[in-house]
C-alpha cells in the first residue's frame, strides 16, 4: 500500500527546487584572450591579471532580451597556451557575491558612511 504522505513530500521538494532554480543565472566560467593583435598598453593590462583579482565581464548578444550581460567574477586560474603562431590567455572564472559590510557598533538606518550600501 502506498504511502499517503509521498506525494506531499514530493509536491513541497519540487516546489523548493522550483523556487530556487525558476530563474536562470548567467554564469561566466572562462575567458580565451588571444594576445597576438594586443596593443603594448593592453597586454600590460592583461599581464597585471592575477589569481583572486575580481574582474568586470561583459557579454554582448546581437539578439535577444537582455541585449548583454555584466557580472563581476573572481580569477580562479590563469592558463597560457601558446603555439607557434598564436599565444591564447585563458582565465578560469568562479562567482562572487558583493555583501554588504558588517561594523559593530554602527548602524545601517543612522551611520552616513555605510547607509550608502
Amino acid at each position: 500500500m502506498p504511502c499517503p504522505f509521498i506525494g506531499s513530500y514530493g509536491r513541497a521538494l519540487a516546489a523548493s527546487i522550483l523556487a530556487k532554480y525558476e530563474n536562470p543565472e548567467v554564469r561566466f566560467d572562462e575567458v580565451n584572450i588571444l594576445v597576438n593583435p594586443l596593443s603594448d598598453a593592453q597586454m600590460t593590462v592583461l599581464a597585471g591579471v592575477e589569481i583572486g583579482d575580481v574582474l568586470t565581464v561583459t557579454k554582448t548578444f546581437s539578439t535577444g532580451s537582455p541585449l548583454s550581460v555584466t557580472k563581476d567574477v573572481v580569477v580562479e586560474g590563469i592558463q597560457h597556451v601558446v603555439t607557434p603562431v598564436r599565444h591564447d590567455i585563458r582565465l578560469r572564472l568562479g562567482q562572487i557575491t558583493v555583501l554588504q559590510p558588517f561594523v559593530l557598533d554602527t548602524s545601517a538606518l543612522n551611520d552616513v558612511v555605510y547607509a550608502l550600501y
